[in-house]
């Protein structure tokens, strides 16, 4: 049951990534449009014209949506439950698939792209949580990289397709595609659980052991350490914000827990008691002073995986690799930048549990600092062009090594129950804005005064050409930065639940 519920959950991942690479291929074959394209345009031509302003728009509009998505999605997920959210999240899913793959014109591309981004906005929230939440904790980091690595893996499969369907009449078939992953999700969650401290949170304690049983079972887990699970969930007053931090944002009225179930069957043999609580909402997030400290660190690591740069190196490595490769091969060469980066996620999913969360994010910061530095060295001393190469792939594996998947996965294992469904609201959103946010301040940094922002991928264009691979100097002091922040301000989860980080840092 529980590699059911993930690789489940992961399909929303999977489509997120999807999203987000199938773009990257086919503007060609879209929008360059002849004279015969537009005159029998509105005879139902596969050509939509589009310039870099449109363009621009249609691709950055999935990060508005995304934004706005990640901002409803703790509320929802607090309301619906988890599995509940990732169901219905399909519906957008499939509706935007089927809006870009049959649009006419350029406001139902805008349309199709911004539907797409606010499933991936809501997704962004509901599947980090339900993974964490169904997750042993002794494997808890495996599964939570699953997160990252679904999205890796649906850029991938995007940008491969891209390839072949990237053609008059091939790429509305892509952008179908899409559709799959959600309607196979559609079919899948209904045999999955929901989330035991999702159920337990809402006094449907019966369910909640019902949930677990079917999650632990032929995993080497006996009756007395479900029970010890579900009696860690169900009494713990700090999960449950019944302390004198929150004690204003919490009604946590006992009840019996045999009147608590979905089912409505009550189990006596149950002595338990389960709470209904009222919990922290975004706008009172920080008013509660136990919540600062974690807060920080989740919020700190979501802006260093935007600020490492990963976005320049993926993005523009097409151009790069075009200044010293024809484009046959640089176009494979970008390929293998996304298999770089999908290899070294699997590699963290083996080493989380062994070495930890801040050994692996300090040891990602630190390669992709130095890989930045290389790249800046080796253009400026003229190395021969593999040097670059195989710099820009370590800059980008160190990436997937640990600001890849950490940031999403750390977030439950920082922040107790009471206050989690906001907090990953607010970190979703800050990670999808704070793409908009560096594309803003990356220019001014680097003096340019004449600017227009459209979306990441064209004001990385400005970049380059502004002051070259100068920037991945710029990337490697952020870096830099972020190693420091993590050294003082990101504490070890390994094995431990939120009140247990909380108590030994002294939150």
């Amino acid at each position: 049951m529980l590699r059911l519920c993930v690789a489940s959950a992961a399909l929303t991942a999977f489509s997120f990534g999807f999203h987000l690479g199938e773009v990257n291929q086919p503007r060609e074959a879209m929008s360059n449009c002849t004279a015969v394209d537009d005159l029998i345009l509105s005879a139902g031509t596969d050509c939509i014209p589009m310039d870099d302003w449109a363009w621009g728009t249609f691709v950055s509009i999935f990060v508005l949506g995304g934004t706005v998505g990640a901002f409803c999605g703790g509320p929802l997920a607090e309301m619906l439950g988890r599995r509940r959210l990732l169901f219905l999240n399909n519906a957008p899913y499939i509706l935007a698939a089927m809006l870009l793959g049959s649009s006419t014109s350029v406001w139902g591309l805008y349309a199709g792209r911004f539907i797409a981004g606010l499933a991936a906005g809501l997704g962004s929230v509901g599947v980090p949580l339900y993974i964490a939440e169904v997750a042993p904790v002794k494997i808890r980091g495996s599964l939570g990289a699953i997160h990252q690595l679904s999205i890796v893996v649906g850029i991938l499969c995007s940008q491969s397709l891209g390839i072949p369907l990237s053609t008059r009449t091939g790429w509305r078939y892509l952008f179908y595609t899409g559709a799959l992953p959600p309607l196979l999700q559609c079919f899948l969650l209904p045999f999955c659980v929901e989330s035991p401290k999702w159920m337990s949170a809402n006094g449907l304690l019966i369910d909640a052991r019902k949930a677990l049983v079917k999650l632990r079972s032929g995993a080497g887990f006996s009756d007395a350490d479900i029970e010890d699970e579900l009696e860690s969930i169900a009494n713990n007053p700090h999960a449950r914000g019944n302390d004198e931090n929150a004690a204003n944002d919490t009604d946590a009225a006992p009840q019996d827990a045999g009147r608590h179930s979905l089912s409505g069957n009550a189990d006596e043999s149950a002595p338990l008691t389960s709470h209904v609580v009222r919990t922290v909402g975004i706008h009172n997030l920080f008013s509660v002073p136990a919540l600062r400290k974690p807060l920080i660190a989740a919020f700190g690591l979501q802006l260093a995986q935007q600020l490492s740069g990963v976005n320049a190196a993926v993005f523009y490595s097409t151009t790069i690799f075009n200044q010293s490769y024809p484009p046959s091969v640089s176009i494979k060469l970008s390929l293998l930048v996304s298999v770089v980066n999908l290899i070294t996620t699997l590699v963290s999913m083996v080493l989380i549990e062994r070495l930890g969360r801040r050994t692996l994010l300090l040891t990602s910061e630190l390669g992709m600092m130095s890989c930045g530095i290389s790249i800046f060295i080796a253009v400026k001393a003229a190395f021969a062009p593999a040097v670059v190469v195989v710099s820009l792939m370590g800059f980008v594996g160190f990436f997937g090594i640990g600001l890849g998947a950490i940031p999403w996965l750390i977030l439950p294992e920082l922040v107790p129950g009471y206050a989690v469904n906001a907090a990953a609201s607010v970190c979703s959103g800050l990670n999808w804005g704070s793409s908009w946010i560096v594309a803003l301040l990356l220019p001014v940094f680097i003096g340019i005064r004449k600017f227009i922002v459209l979306n990441a991928i064209i004001v990385i264009d400005f970049i380059m050409m502004a002051v070259g691979y100068d920037v991945f100097l710029l990337f490697s002091v952020f870096l830099a930065g972020f190693a420091v922040f993590t050294m003082y301000y990101v504490p070890e989860t390994k094995g431990l639940s939120p009140e247990e980080v909380a108590r030994i840092n002294q939150f």
